[in-house]
């Protein structure tokens, strides 16, 4: 049974608990997470934890069941339960990572990226890495591509009481690290007061032939307001990471244009990067400072055809990076809208010619 005399406000510092000491793997949840402050937690643990806090003991499993008993003491204590997704959770953050996908992450560079040859992996990614039955000492080998170098690393879970998850690669990829972000590095080792506000970040993406396989690349974070100004140079009536955003509302102006997502426009760049994917044109490499972060967006899915309902938008999958040029000639007829790979055809033709 569990003690009524649990309150909220144990709840709470079990919560807190949790995140300053984490919990055993095998005591990860199958069905059920409590949500709160964005973050997810084992309900049957939460309670466990609680106990210690009101009676001065943890409860042991065997003492009070969990399932339908746990989540039903706990919401109507006022917290969120809800059914665990087990496709992935796309879109989870937790600290510094995000899972865009169920094949993409994306970490941002940190202190113990540069100098400690590793980062730690906080349990609400771990399912990204497939870690979820991993038992304290156990040790994953991985491979981690980057420019199609190769780079051997471990996944790990250490034998601490409450053991953590980490990722540990050798020190021939943290002079990579190093050699690219060479002033980082430095204010990392000898000034870190003055860091820089928008820290680069590192993108993994599994491979769909390997086990344990992940391709690297950089992305840097594309500024908002940025991303804004650019909207209006995109072709505003026929064109236009995962939880899916709501684009395509009407918003009545003179004429009719279609609302943007900026975030997902945001997204988009992070997962695809600021090159055209069908020619490779890149504005920062030609122009320059001027033509930094500057890159429209393609929708596969337009707007327009939306009739002005709302629709789901998924970064990854409908929207891409293209130039001006072949932007402009995906949608130059309007009755003959070009796909991507019909656009990269043409191109590829023309190159060979």
């Amino acid at each position: 049974m569990i003690p009524n005399n649990i309150k909220q406000e144990h709840i709470l510092q079990a919560l807190q608990y949790i995140d300053d000491n984490s919990y055993p793997v095998s005591r990860e949840s199958t069905k059920h997470e409590l949500v709160y402050n964005g973050k997810l937690y084992p309900p049957k643990v939460v309670v466990s934890f609680a106990n210690l806090f009101a009676n001065g003991k943890e409860l042991t499993s065997d003492m009070f069941s969990g399932g339908q008993q746990s989540n039903d003491f706990l919401s109507n204590l006022g917290f969120e339960i809800r059914t665990k997704n087990h496709e992935g959770h796309v879109n989870t953050e937790s600290n510094s990572w995000v899972v865009t996908s169920a094949t993409i992450a994306i970490k941002e560079l940190d202190k113990s990226s540069f100098l400690h040859n590793g980062t730690g992996i906080p349990k609400e990614i771990r399912f990204y890495f497939d870690i979820l039955d991993m038992v304290k000492g156990q040790k994953r080998q991985i491979v981690i591509e980057y420019e199609g170098q190769r780079f051997s690393a471990v996944l790990e879970l250490d034998k601490q009481p409450s053991p953590r998850s980490r990722m540990i690669w050798k020190a021939d990829f943290s002079k990579v690290l190093k050699n690219k972000f060479p002033a980082l590095y430095n204010t990392f080792a000898y000034d870190e007061e003055n860091l820089p506000d928008d820290l680069p970040k590192i993108q993994f993406v599994k491979s769909p032939e390997h086990d344990n396989y992940y391709k690297l690349s950089f992305v840097r974070s594309i500024s908002i307001n940025t991303i804004e100004d650019d909207i209006e140079a995109d072709v505003l009536e026929n064109t236009p990471f995962e939880e899916l955003r709501q684009e395509g509302a009407v918003r009545h102006y003179y004429g009719k244009r279609y609302e943007r997502d900026s975030q997902n426009r945001k997204l988009a760049l992070q997962i695809h990067g600021l090159s055209c994917v069908v020619c490779g044109f890149n504005f920062e490499k030609v122009y320059g400072k001027r033509g930094k972060d500057f890159i429209e967006v393609h929708h596969t899915k337009p707007l327009f055809s939306f009739e002005g309902q709302e629709s789901d938008i998924n970064p990854e999958t409908d929207l891409v990076p293209v130039c001006a040029n072949c932007h402009r000639m995906i949608h130059r007829r309007k009755d003959d809208v070009l796909s991507i790979e019909e656009l990269k055809e043409i191109v590829t033709t023309r190159s060979d010619a």
